[in-house]
C-alpha cells in the first residue's frame, strides 16, 4: 500500500493535483481526515478522533457570530492586552466593525477577535458560551471553545468513542 501511495504521489510531481497534495500533507500530519466532498466517503483517516487544538480556526466561529450580531464599538483594556498575532489595539480606541473584522480575517489578530467578542456578548467569557451554544446548534458535538481568538487552547475537538459514531 505504501509503495502504491509513493508511486501515485510521485507521479504528480510535474503537475500535482489537489487530491495528491492533500494526501501528501495528510501523510505528514499527526492527525488527518481526507474525504470525498461529493460522496462523503472517507479516503484517509489518521487519529481523526484525537483531541487537538486548532488555534486560529477558532476565529471562524468568532467571525460567524459577529456577522450574525453585526456589532462594533470601543476597545477594552482586556482586548488591548492580548498577545500573539495582533494589530496592537489601544484601550479606548474605536474601530469600525469592518476594520476589526478584516484584522481578524487577514492578520489573525487576537486582540481584534476579543474586542469583537466583547461587543457581541459583553465579555469574552460570555462570548465563549455563545460560541459553544452555536457549535451545538451546528451539530459540532465534539467541539468545545475556550476563547474567541484561539490564542490559548481555543477549541478542543473531544474524542468520541466508536460506539457513539
Amino acid at each position: 500500500m505504501c509503495l502504491i501511495l509513493i508511486v501515485c504521489t510521485t507521479g504528480y510531481t510535474s503537475n500535482p493535483s489537489i487530491p495528491a497534495l492533500a494526501l501528501e500533507q495528510a501523510l505528514r500530519a499527526p492527525a488527518s481526515l481526507l474525504m470525498d466532498a461529493n460522496t462523503g466517503t472517507v479516503l484517509l483517516a489518521r487519529n481523526e478522533h484525537e483531541a487537538r487544538p486548532v488555534a486560529s480556526l477558532t476565529k471562524l466561529m468568532t467571525m460567524l457570530l459577529v456577522f450574525e450580531a453585526e456589532a462594533a464599538g470601543r476597545v477594552s483594556t482586556h482586548a488591548a492586552g492580548f498577545g500573539g498575532s495582533q494589530i496592537w489595539l489601544e484601550a479606548g480606541e474605536t474601530l469600525t466593525l469592518e476594520e476589526l473584522f478584516l484584522s481578524v480575517a487577514i492578520e489573525s489578530a487576537n486582540d481584534s477577535a476579543v474586542a469583537l467578542a466583547e461587543f457581541v456578548a459583553g465579555s469574552e467569557e460570555g462570548f465563549v458560551a455563545v460560541m459553544n451554544e452555536r457549535a451545538r446548534a451546528l451539530l459540532m458535538t465534539n467541539t468545545r471553545f475556550t476563547s474567541a481568538s484561539g490564542l490559548d487552547i481555543g477549541i478542543t475537538v473531544l474524542p468520541t468513542t466508536r460506539a457513539a459514531e
